[in-house]
């Protein structure tokens, strides 16, 4: 069974996406597609990090659970 498999055809039959966003996505070489999401990952890390210390969040957050009091 060289192509069969359980569908009993072989993918060259497919029909390929010639343009649009199919093709694009794709077009997308496999070996660099883990390193693009390690790298989203990595972005996002630095961009929630640098909104906590520019925004000062801990500081905000804290002075307004100081001032409530405790929680009931």
């Amino acid at each position: 069974m060289p192509c069969g498999g359980v569908a009993g055809r072989c993918r060259r039959n497919a029909v390929p996406a010639p343009t649009g966003p199919l093709a694009a996505i794709g077009a997308i070489p496999l070996d660099y597609a883990g390193y693009g999401i390690v790298g989203l990952f990595v972005a996002a890390w630095i961009v929630a990090i640098a909104i906590w210390k520019i925004g000062r969040v801990e500081e905000r957050w804290s002075t307004n659970l100081a001032a409530n009091g405790p929680a009931r």
